[in-house]
């Protein structure tokens, strides 16, 4: 019943969906092209903070470190 209902719509707005589907298209191929444009004016520094952050647990003794530095990854998978 409900698919009944659904292909009626697909038939009776064919030239709709030929329209969505060739503009997606063209969307699809300026992303293709845009993507690196824009990915290539980013600023060489743009992720550099100019600074190492140190983790809370680096300045700990290394057998305590070790092990805090397993737990956070067990717990990050």
């Amino acid at each position: 019943m409900i698919m009944d209902g659904l292909l009626r719509w697909i038939e009776t707005h064919e030239v709709l969906l030929a329209w969505l589907g060739v503009i997606s298209a063209v969307v699809f191929v300026v992303s293709l092209a845009a993507v690196p444009w824009f990915v290539a004016r980013i600023p060489t520094e743009y992720f550099y903070s100019g600074r190492r952050s140190v983790l809370p647990w680096a300045r700990h003794h290394p057998a305590l470190r070790w092990p805090l530095l397993v737990l956070k990854n067990v717990v990050g998978i």
